[in-house]
Formats: C-alpha cells, sequence, structure tokens
C-alpha cells in the first residue's frame, strides 16, 4: 500500500505517464480511448495538487505562480460569462490546464538535482522510443503503398503529405521534431553512452519522416533550433560554421529524400509485382500439370501499368489557400471576435462555434481541430486581454529569469549547456505555436513537453544560484 502511495503522489511518474498518454493521442488506433484515459489523468492530477496544497505548497513558493493563478481566476470569470456555451467542457479545459501549470510546470527546488536529471532522462525516453516505433511503422506504410481509412483517420498518405499512423501529417511531423531534440537533450545529460548510436538512429528516422510530412513549419522550427544550436552551443567558430553548414544541408535534403524514397517505393510495389505474376505463373503450370482446375488462376500477362500503387508521385503537400494555407483567414477571425469579447473571450472549447458566426466553414481550414491555428490569437480569443495579459506577464518572469542566467553564467558549466538546449527547445515549440495551438488547452504530447521542460529549465536555474554556482 505504501509502495502505491507514492507513486500515486509521485509528479514524476505522473509526468512519465502524462507524456506516454498525450502521445498515444497522436495516434489514430488508440484516439478512441481518449476520455476514459483524460478522465483518469484529470482524476490522479487532482489528488497530487491536494496533496501539495496541504503538505508542501509548492504553487505559493515563487512568484512565477502568481501570473498562472491570476490566469486561472480569469479563466474561470470566462466560464460564468459564456455558462450558456460549452459549460462542461470548459471546465474539463480548465482543470487540464490547472494540472499543466501545478504538476507538469512545477519542480520542487528542494529535490534532488541528480533524480531530477534521471526522471527527465526517463521522460525524454518514452517519447524517444515511442516515436522511433510510430514513425518507422508509418516509413514503411508509405514505402509499402497502404492507404486505407480508419474511424475517420486516413492511415498512409493524404493530400500529399504522409500521416502514417498519426492522425495527421501535422500531428506526427512536431512530434517527430520533439524526439529529435529530445535525443540531442538526453545525449547531452548522458555524455558517451553507449545508447548515442541508438539516439543518432532515431534522429534520421525522425528528420526523414518530417521531410515525407512536408509539414513545412515543423522543418522550419528544426532549422531554427538548429542554427541556434550551432550559434550558442559551439565555442569555436571553425564548429559553428561546420554546424551551420549541417543545419542548410538538412533544409535541402527534403527533397532529395523524398524522391528517394518515392523510387525506393516504387522499385518495392514493382517487386511485388513481379513476385505476384511468378507466384500466379508457378501455381498456374503446376495446377495445369495436375490436371487441377485452373480457371481461378491469374494467368494475364506481366502489367506494370499499376506500378505507382497507391501513391502516384513523390509526395508534394497540396497548398491551396496561399503561403499560410488558410490561417491568415483564420486569424482575421479571430480578431474580429476578440472586438465582441475584449475582455474576458469566449472561452477555449467555444473557439470553434463562435467563429463560424464570422464566417462559413470552408473559409475557416481546420477550425474545428485546430482552432485559431496560433496560441497568441487563441489566448486572447479564449481568455480575453484580461487572460492574455496574465500569460504574458508569466512568460516575461520565465524569460527574464533564462536570460539573466546567460548573462551571469555565460554557459561555462555542464548545467548551463543543457538550460540552453532546453530553452532553444522551448523556442522551437513556441515558434511551432504561432501556426499552431496546442502548447495551451490541450491535453497533447506538445503542451506536455512546453510545460514539463519550461519547469525543469527554471529548477536548474533555481538549483544553481542556492548552490551559488553562479557568483
Amino acid at each position: 500500500m505504501k509502495r502505491f502511495l507514492n507513486v500515486l503522489f509521485d509528479r514524476n511518474k505522473y509526468r512519465e505517464v502524462f507524456v506516454f498518454i498525450t502521445i498515444l493521442f497522436a495516434i489514430s488506433y488508440f484516439t478512441p480511448l481518449s476520455s476514459i484515459l483524460n478522465l483518469i489523468l484529470l482524476l490522479w492530477g487532482a489528488i497530487i495538487v491536494l496533496k501539495d496544497l496541504l503538505v508542501k505548497r509548492i504553487i505559493f513558493k515563487s512568484k512565477r505562480f502568481i501570473a498562472l493563478i491570476f490566469f486561472i481566476i480569469a479563466y474561470c470569470i470566462t466560464i460564468i460569462s459564456n455558462r450558456y456555451m460549452g459549460l462542461f467542457e470548459n471546465i474539463k479545459i480548465l482543470a487540464l490546464t490547472s494540472l499543466q501549470f501545478f504538476i507538469l510546470f512545477a519542480f520542487d527546488d528542494e529535490d534532488d538535482k541528480c533524480d531530477i536529471y534521471n526522471h527527465i532522462i526517463r521522460f525524454n525516453n518514452i517519447i524517444i522510443k515511442v516515436t522511433f516505433i510510430t514513425s518507422l511503422i508509418s516509413l514503411i506504410i508509405y514505402l509499402l503503398g497502404i492507404n486505407f481509412e480508419f474511424k475517420n483517420f486516413i492511415i498512409g498518405v493524404e493530400n500529399g503529405m504522409l500521416n502514417g499512423i498519426y492522425t495527421g501529417a501535422n500531428t506526427g511531423g512536431p512530434l517527430a521534431a520533439v524526439s529529435i531534440v529530445a535525443s540531442i537533450l538526453i545525449m547531452e545529460l548522458k555524455k558517451s553512452s553507449g545508447m548515442n548510436k541508438f539516439y543518432i538512429i532515431n534522429i534520421v528516422i525522425q528528420l526523414i519522416f518530417i521531410y515525407m510530412t512536408n509539414s513545412r513549419a515543423t522543418l522550419y522550427c528544426i532549422i531554427i533550433f538548429g542554427t541556434m544550436f550551432a550559434i550558442f552551443y559551439f565555442k569555436d567558430k571553425k564548429d559553428k560554421l561546420i554546424a551551420c553548414t549541417g543545419v542548410v544541408g538538412v533544409y535541402f535534403l527534403s527533397k532529395v529524400v523524398n524522391k528517394i524514397l518515392y523510387y525506393i517505393y516504387i522499385c518495392i510495389n514493382n517487386i511485388v509485382i513481379i513476385a505476384k505474376f511468378a507466384f500466379n505463373k508457378a501455381r498456374y503450370y503446376i495446377f495445369l500439370a495436375l490436371g487441377k482446375n485452373v480457371n481461378n488462376i491469374d494467368n494475364k500477362p506481366l502489367d506494370m501499368s499499376g506500378s505507382a500503387g497507391n501513391v502516384s508521385e513523390v509526395v508534394e503537400k497540396e497548398i491551396s489557400m496561399g503561403f499560410l494555407n488558410g490561417r491568415a483567414q483564420l486569424w482575421d477571425c479571430g480578431m474580429q471576435i476578440l472586438k465582441d469579447n475584449f475582455w474576458f473571450g469566449v472561452g477555449s472549447r467555444n473557439v470553434s462555434e463562435v467563429a463560424l458566426n464570422y464566417a462559413s466553414i470552408n473559409e475557416l481550414p481546420g477550425i474545428l481541430g485546430g482552432g485559431m491555428h496560433n496560441i497568441v490569437i487563441q489566448v486572447l480569443v479564449s481568455n480575453g486581454v484580461i487572460g492574455f495579459i496574465a500569460i504574458v506577464t508569466f512568460a516575461v518572469i520565465c524569460l527574464w529569469e533564462y536570460f539573466k542566467y546567460f548573462f551571469d553564467i555565460k554557459l561555462r558549466t555542464q548545467d548551463s549547456k543543457i538550460v540552453l538546449i532546453v530553452f532553444l527547445i522551448l523556442i522551437m515549440l513556441l515558434i511551432n505555436n504561432m501556426a499552431e495551438a496546442n502548447i495551451l488547452y490541450s491535453a497533447s504530447y506538445m503542451a506536455t513537453v512546453f510545460w514539463t521542460y519550461l519547469g525543469f529549465g527554471l529548477f536548474i536555474i533555481s538549483k544553481e544560484k542556492r548552490d551559488g554556482k553562479n557568483d
């Protein structure tokens, strides 16, 4: 019983389970389980928060949480103001957001640093191992030309984008990017581990998968992360130049890799066609020699006209609504909604419903699944200017702590390099959320990673301050 209670109240275990479950949500076969799994996460999280309020009160020990508490209060007012629309759904999102703030983000400064490092290694390994399997399966699905529908999700290629077994290319692509940066972070944490070869292979697999998704925002984020990493991580100018050249190469490899995989797919498909032809021919002549009925055996001449199978050309994303692919229309609609709901917004779960009062579904691509596709506009529309001010205040406090740390420490220590990588990951996720809205209001792997890493970086900063290492 004691062991069970230790696990039940363990924030680190909760984060590890949370990230595993939210990754499952990104896989089409597990999406139907989201409701029951969300309920389990909410109940478990509520127990941990309640215990913290009665015992350690971590959330009252730092000024960072003041703005977050204010945001939760503002969200409550938003829900009351819009109580006749999506009440229960908005309450669930309020509860989920509270868990992200007060469990995923909240690290206890009194925890042992080695224990937290080991926790982050386990946390990252969950991401890496699951995504290695799912991205590899997705690439195999492409190479074998597999394409079918499962519970309204397309398995395979859709609109020139490789979904694989993910719920969509714009879900799988960013997850692959997270897996790449998680691999880089874990290699920095473990240093010269025998597992580094596996992490390097994972990076290659995830990068190829990103190419095949044709998720431009994801690729740009990886390039930005790589460039900043090259500039700030390496001290020697030669190393910086080599790393930056490598990043440029990563960008330009995209089309090459797409073509190579397409031709590999064609070769595999041709081999399958020839193998089937040879098998049928062999059966035909064997059955003929034995005097058996051969009417049901295909004895047609070899036909390679269908060699392209389910993929007619190199995967190429279809862009029909300009460079932003319809996002400009969403953002314009968001500004119109904000004008009419300036102070407290409409509630995050009401955004799609309210938006459709301003424009038709055809004019707002992705509104039902992704909201405003911009986290800034999403917060403004969901919680109005009051909620937005609270989040911006929190962001400024966090940025100040990170920048002050880098100014004082000047990347002299191993810990500071880890903080740098964490900070670059956060910047990458924020940049991605200029075209998406998934680090808040959702039980997604993006939100889980963002809030966990944000807290992890600040934990190291606080520890170094306490230990006097930046004097």
